[in-house]
């Protein structure tokens, strides 16, 4: 069986440590099939927050606090998804920017757990592709390819 669990961050800023993430998205698929989809909102708590940040990913943080869960309860929540795929490869677009985000979330000793997955960064396929003159966009967001 192969799993593919497609992560999204939305951050409340780019740099991890100061910024932190607001909302994770996660898609597990299993040979083709959506067998998980899930929204994990994160408190903002004691990150700093860029508006330029807000304005891109369109959080309103004070109603986005009020429903979202501590850090520590988010943090929890990821690594029971991605324990419970053990062996998944991890799908994103730039995904090293959302790994940062979720490292910080995460203790040291629990993020070595994640460091068992194999990663695909979309971008990084988009720009091999584009560089071979194979693949034809205008840009390198979701929204161009």
């Amino acid at each position: 069986m192969s799993n593919l669990i497609f992560l999204d961050c939305e951050t409340s800023g780019r740099t991890a440590g100061q910024h932190g993430i607001l909302t994770i998205g996660v898609i597990v698929e299993r040979d083709g099939q959506v067998i998980l989809r899930q929204e994990i909102p994160v408190q903002s708590e004691n990150k700093m927050v860029s508006k330029e940040a807000l304005a891109v990913n369109g959080i309103h943080l004070d109603s986005h606090n009020k429903q979202a869960m501590p850090r520590i309860m988010a943090a929890r929540e990821i690594i029971g998804i991605l324990k419970e795929y053990p062996g998944a490869t991890l799908v994103g677009h730039k995904i090293s920017f959302d790994l940062d985000f979720l490292m910080d979330l995460c203790t040291p000793g629990v993020w070595r757990i994640l460091n068992i997955y194999r990663c695909i960064d979309t971008l990084g396929v988009a720009r091999f592709l584009q560089g071979v003159d194979i693949l034809k966009c205008k840009g390198m967001s979701l929204e161009a390819l």
